[in-house]
């Protein structure tokens, strides 16, 4: 989350995870046992745009230490339509939606603060187990419409509390934000989901909502048109519109896991002997417009060298380059090569990859350097997926090692917008939207239609 998108007035700070629930780094939000803190999105992340959206969801995980006794009596909880701010330290709305839970008094609550007075227009029993330590939670509140405003609040994606807010007192519009009292918790993933007046969702954006839709050359993801022979994929059904599904030929198909991402299954590579083929086409043929790669993808080797992820033999070569835990991207057009710079814990770390025409490397949506490979002359070879083509032969080498969730090859270079939706979609999609920098405009967001 971007400081400077915030109003900056709890003073909460970032560190790694000490809960083993969450990943990486988490917000710690805190307050002594007589105080309430709170702070309030302000901003759309990654702009300067004031937030302004008034029929929306707010949610994020969080957890508690096992190590740590705390927030015994203290209350958490999500804000909504914040505004008309008051002095002082902290400084707080004076008109806003809260709904917490109360470890000290074992309930839940719907506040609605109204000229710095509150009234609890709900209330509801504690649910059990939402305070575990070491185990991730989430809590959720959506706030939309007017006369009467529905208020919702979800606790590990079960109903609380439901209500609806109709009053003179009614609040219209404002500011998400976090309410802490009286403890400590870890939390993580702080999202907002813009809604209707009706509470419904506007429609993700996926990746055929680019520009032009028969741009995507090939896609494939690992939730959808995959056939099993046995324990092995012996195809891999396209999801754009050009028909260029992969196939195990004359390999072995890669295996899958169970559930392993966001409850995704995810396709496992063996390093030493699975891949797939894609049949030439035309459109594979990208010299004329140049090629653009998207991967989903996690390395399990810390073998120094090349990995291939997708590959037409001497026209372009999307590959992983590591040196033990570190790694990167490299585009070939067969005869030269571009690298990213290296990215640290690589290993064992899942990762949103693109590679942008005549643009840049990226990774988990930072710039990681510049890329000026082109794509060489066309030719009748046909695609791998998970090794190198060699030489146009019933050869491999260089193969992947690890799992893959998505792959999509672009026809030319993405734009910097259909980028971003790119990474954002992808983070959303599979719980990693921590990954994107603070400044990224999907961090917390979504992207939708």
């Amino acid at each position: 989350m971007a400081k400077s998108n915030w109003k900056g007035s709890s003073g909460w700070g970032a560190i790694d995870d000490p809960t083993t629930a969450l990943s990486g780094r988490v917000l710690v939000v805190s307050a002594g046992a007589t105080q309430t803190t709170e702070d309030y999105l302000t901003q759309i992340v990654g702009t300067s745009t004031a937030f302004d959206i008034a029929h929306y969801c707010v949610k994020m995980d969080y957890a508690f230490a096992s190590s740590l006794y705390e927030f015994e009596a203290g209350t958490l909880g999500l804000i909504a339509r914040a505004g008309n701010y008051s002095g002082g330290s902290p400084n707080t709305a004076q008109d806003a939606y809260i709904a917490y839970f109360s470890n000290k008094d074992s309930c839940v609550d719907i506040i609605r603060r109204k000229n710095n007075v509150e009234n609890r227009i709900a209330t509801a029993s504690l649910p059990q187990n939402i305070s575990t330590v070491s185990t991730k939670h989430k809590l959720e509140f959506k706030c939309y419409g007017t006369s009467p405003t529905t208020l919702q609040l979800y606790i590990d994606d079960k109903i609380a509390i439901n209500i609806g807010d109709n009053t003179s007192s009614e609040i219209t519009s404002g500011d998400a934000g976090i309410h802490v009292q009286g403890g400590t918790v870890y939390a993580d993933n702080f999202t907002v989901i813009e809604y209707t007046a009706s509470g419904t969702e506007p429609d993700l954006w996926v990746p055929s909502n680019v520009a032009t839709p028969a741009n995507i050359s090939v896609w494939l993801r690992s939730d959808s048109g995959i056939t099993l022979a046995g324990s092995n994929v012996s195809a891999w059904t396209d999801k754009g519109s050009n028909a260029n599904n992969a196939s195990n030929g004359l390999g072995t198909g890669p295996t899958m896991t169970g559930g392993a991402l966001n409850g995704y299954d995810t396709v496992l590579f063996n390093g030493s002997s699975q891949y797939l083929n894609i049949s030439d086409s035309a459109t594979l043929d990208l010299n004329a417009s140049g090629v653009s790669f998207v991967f989903m993808l996690k390395t399990t080797s810390t073998s120094a060298g090349f990995q291939g992820v997708v590959t037409k033999d001497d026209t372009w070569l999307a590959s992983l380059t590591s040196t033990g835990t570190l790694g990167g991207l490299n585009l070939s057009d067969g005869t030269s090569s571009d690298d990213s710079t290296l990215e640290s814990t690589f290993f064992n770390d899942w990762k949103i990859c693109v590679i942008n025409k005549s643009d840049k490397f990226y990774i988990n949506g930072s710039e990681k350097g510049a890329t000026t490979v082109t794509p060489a002359a066309n030719n009748a070879f046909g695609v791998v997926v998970g090794s190198w083509y060699d030489n146009g032969t019933t050869t491999r080498s260089n193969y992947f090692n690890g799992e893959i969730a998505e792959i999509i090859v672009y026809a030319g270079a993405l734009t910097t917008a259909e980028r971003q939706k790119i990474e954002g979609y992808i983070a959303h999609r599979y719980g990693v939207q921590s990954n994107l920098p603070s400044t990224h405009p999907y961090r917390n967001f979504a992207p939708t239609v």
